[in-house]
């Protein structure tokens, strides 16, 4: 992807810290202009907490709030590298070790990210009282041991590999605040009591959009972004339309719009073809008219 200043390389990659990787779509048209990227997403959001998020918006979202101890890696390959965690290693088949990075910290005076609450986020994954929507991720958990302040053990049930494709890399692996969460009673919607990410929320209007800046306490490699616009738009040639004005830097396109877009990309753009491990799916109510007769 080409930009007005920024190489394609440089646009992924902020892209992948912004947790909007082109790998996770099918297809994506992607172009970039100075320090604020706009991008389209299919819906707004419907839920920040990570144990119950509604869809991928959500998702994304949540990976530039919140860390986890790994996410993946953006390119044609799947694989994870290091986010909250500065180790993280398998040592055996049921033993995960972590330590965290220096100078993590919560939002709104809750102090610093701590192995107390990796063991909070992932536990509450499976408490039966919860009943998270993705408890799946976690089902090999049984539980997480803390070392000190900044380390610990995830001790599993038997070998899970899915773990290290989904349950650490996904929203069920993002890391919240056990104080903030629990003094909100146990979960949260739209407004997480804490964040510590790339970026916070800055401005979320409602079927609007979504701003995410900068966060001026993040101690990590720096975002290549000032700020992020999470725009909704359903329909896809709507957002095709908005490409092509320049009100978007960021889309997924439809299948019958790649020909056009292949040839005459939109100026200063690239269309880059991925494919999909989403599945779609088709369900009929067989009790109602008129296919209660098939």
């Amino acid at each position: 992807m080409s930009g007005a200043n920024l190489s394609r390389r440089q646009i992924l990659a902020a892209m992948a810290a912004a947790g909007l990787s082109p790998a996770f779509y099918q297809k994506a048209a992607l172009s970039a202009d100075g320090k604020t990227l706009r991008v389209r997403s299919y819906a707004d959001i419907q839920g920040l907490d990570p144990a119950f998020r509604k869809a991928a918006p959500d998702d994304d979202v949540m990976r530039n709030i919140f860390v986890g101890l790994a996410d993946m890696t953006p390119g044609d390959v799947w694989k994870w590298k290091l986010d909250a965690a500065s180790r993280l290693e398998q040592t055996d088949p049921t033993h995960i070790e972590f330590t965290l990075m220096d100078g993590l910290t919560w939002t709104d005076g809750h102090g610093a990210v701590t192995a107390d609450d990796v063991k909070f986020s992932f536990e509450r994954m499976i408490d039966p009282k919860l009943d998270a929507v993705y408890k799946g991720d976690w089902e090999a958990l049984d539980h997480v041991d803390v070392k000190d302040e900044k380390s610990g053990t995830i001790v599993l049930k038997a070998p899970f590999p899915p773990l290290w494709n989904v349950g650490l890399v996904f929203g069920s692996g993002r890391i919240v605040s056990r104080k903030a969460v629990e003094a909100v009673g146990g979960k949260f919607d739209t407004k997480p009591p804490a964040q510590c990410g790339r970026y916070l929320i800055k401005e979320w209007q409602p079927k609007q959009r979504l701003i995410l800046a900068r966060n001026p306490d993040w101690k990590g490699v720096a975002p290549q972004f000032d700020e992020v616009q999470v725009i909704p738009i359903e329909d896809e040639k709507t957002a095709e339309l908005a490409l092509e004005a320049g009100d978007l830097d960021y889309t997924w396109i439809s299948p019958s719009s790649i020909p056009r877009f292949r040839q005459t990309p939109p100026k200063g753009g690239k269309i880059t073809v991925k494919p999909s491990l989403a599945y779609v799916w088709l369900g009929m109510n067989l009790e109602a008219p008129p296919f209660d007769k098939l």
